[in-house]
């Protein structure tokens, strides 16, 4: 960038600078020239900081961009891991329902098959005591009858669903605490996935925000340096000028004394002002 900002210099003073010492600019043209010189500068200087302020935030972009689709593959992959535990312990939550199903339903066909035999062996004992009664005149006691075998059986049917609901409620329970902790556990990963990678970027941006605002700060100094330099550089043009014009009057002055009363005076050396590299 300095050495563009030299290069403007040079080219802006060089139309000027080429006729000395023989006819030196006057010092409006010598101001023109700072101005246009200054100009130039300005604009690439402006140009510069917009190229820097595109570059920042292209990384900038591109930094975010990759930081979230490491983030997203990370979270899926997360996900992916808290699904598969999900589904296991809905396997294991199916299979503990249905073995729980098969076991009620094998003690309810036990009962029922009791009270069937109870049913049997009752009806076998109302048929003999009959008997009993119709050979011998002696009634004998009889056994139990249909209506207790039926209260009894539904006294067993009533306790072992009891039972099975009250293990189907537990296994319920514990199913669905394992799925929450399964999920919040899960969640919890992924909230301090996210909050890493929330803090490397902000620690991204702020680098690049930091490297912009000492670039920024360069070139500004740059800037200013090269204004100097065409400021100085202004200043000497015109100092030489400004001599060149005293000697022109001095030597018309001279021009226009009577023959044989002009002093002797040594012949002007006028040098271009050296531009500044």
């Amino acid at each position: 960038m300095v050495a563009v900002q030299q290069q403007s210099v040079q080219s802006f003073f060089a139309p000027v600078a080429q006729y000395l010492p023989f006819m030196a600019p006057d010092a409006a043209q010598l101001e023109e020239q700072e101005s246009k010189a200054k100009a130039a500068l300005e604009q690439r200087a402006s140009a510069a900081k917009e190229l820097m302020t595109k570059q920042y935030e292209a990384q900038k972009s591109v930094s975010t961009l990759e930081s979230e689709r490491a983030q997203d593959l990370l979270v899926q992959q997360l996900t992916a891991q808290r699904d598969q535990k999900l589904f296991a312990l809905e396997q294991q939550f199916a299979a503990q329902k249905l073995q729980l199903e098969q076991q009620r339903a094998q003690t309810v066909a036990g009962v029922e098959q009791q009270a069937l035999a109870y049913s049997a062996q009752a009806q076998q004992a109302k048929f003999a005591a009959e008997l009993q009664a119709k050979v011998t005149g002696v009634t004998a006691p009889a056994g139990p009858d249909a209506k207790a075998l039926a209260a009894r059986k539904e006294e067993l049917l009533a306790a072992v669903a009891k039972q099975s609901e009250k293990a189907l409620k537990r296994f319920t329970a514990q199913y669905e605490a394992q799925r929450q902790l399964v999920t919040l556990e899960a969640q919890r990963q992924v909230d301090l996935l996210k909050s890493q990678y929330e803090a490397q970027r902000q620690q991204g941006a702020l680098a690049l925000e930091q490297r912009l605002q000492q670039t920024s700060m360069a070139l500004q100094q740059e800037e200013q340096e090269a204004a100097s330099r065409l400021r100085q550089t202004t200043l000497a043009l015109t100092a030489q000028a400004e001599q060149a014009r005293l000697q022109r009057e001095m030597a018309e002055k001279m021009s226009k004394m009577p023959y044989g009363f002009q002093p002797y005076a040594a012949p002007a050396m006028y040098a271009q002002a050296p531009l500044q590299q």
